[in-house]
């Protein structure tokens, strides 16, 4: 039990066993499933044996606070597959969300002033600004993909705003490279085996983490010298790490490449609050 007072539901057997199959087909599409099933707190296991030690699966802000905030209860092991040793996929996930301890709790209050309620409500009128440009340029009457868009315009966002970049040929196309790499990531089922085989998603997610570190460092390339707090690239590529030495360059990239993940996170928060306060307008309420 991680939180007293929440209730905490059990799968065991057979609805363990299809809530990890499912997990693995599509993690989000499983997150979502399991918080409106079964709420906040889910336990995955045992499958079998008492034994085996099982999974938890949990959400909301609370909950957040203690499992992230509590690097020694909660140790974290990285969010990628792990690759073959010397690998650029090995090298991205040695991060924040690999990190335990002392790393993690230093970078985690280098990070913290970026991502203070202040700091993100401070960007609204940028998201605001943003938006408008971007959704004006989209064409008009005639059928398109929109989903491409929605992801540039998210991309936008995050670099922008949380990064404060403005080079869009260098920070867009590393943001491309880094979606595609969280793509290829998601798709975890195809990845089990962990074998580079011609044309498996391994392969591809191989091939893919170099191109992700090459944009990365370039990206990176453009904040040396700048101050610490400019930015959150600035204060990757500038600041001291947990012993007060320069961190390992390839450290770095790791730590931006997670950083972008979560502004890209919080991008999407911004662009769906509108809908979820119109959707919860239109919910009868209970008598």
């Amino acid at each position: 039990m991680i939180v007293m007072g929440l209730d905490m539901q059990v799968l065991r057997g057979f609805s363990a066993i299809d809530a990890w199959r499912r997990y693995l087909a599509d993690p989000l599409l499983e997150s979502e499933r399991l918080f409106r099933t079964y709420g906040p707190l889910v336990q995955i296991g045992p499958f079998v044996s008492d034994r085996e030690r099982p999974a938890f699966h949990a959400v909301g802000p609370e909950l957040a606070r203690q499992v992230l905030g509590n690097p020694e209860g909660f140790r974290a092991g990285g969010l990628l597959i792990k690759g073959p040793p010397g690998s650029a996929l090995n090298r991205l996930r040695k991060s924040y969300f690999s990190a335990n301890g002392a790393e993690h709790a230093h970078y985690r209050n280098a990070f913290k002033p970026f991502f203070r309620k202040e700091a993100v409500r401070r960007s609204f009128a940028a998201i605001t600004s943003i938006a408008e440009t971007e959704i004006s340029s989209w064409p008009r009457r005639t059928p398109l993909d929109v989903v491409p868009l929605a992801e540039r315009l998210t991309q936008q966002f995050a670099i922008r705003t949380f990064f404060g970049d403005r080079d869009d040929t260098v920070a867009l196309q590393t943001a491309r490279e880094v979606s595609a790499l969280g793509r290829l990531g998601a798709l975890s089922w195809r990845n089990a085996t962990a074998m580079p085989l011609p044309g498996s998603t391994y392969k591809r997610m191989l091939e893919q983490a170099n191109a992700t570190e090459a944009a990365l460092m370039r990206w990176a390339q453009s904040r040396h010298g700048c101050p610490a707090h400019q930015d959150i690239l600035a204060a990757m590529v500038n600041g001291k790490n947990e012993t007060g030495g320069e961190p390992c360059p390839m450290q770095r990239l790791g730590y931006v490449w997670n950083m972008f993940g979560a502004a890209y996170d919080l991008s999407l928060i911004h662009i769906s609050e509108p809908t979820r306060r119109n959707q919860s307008s239109r919910m009868p309420s209970s008598a």
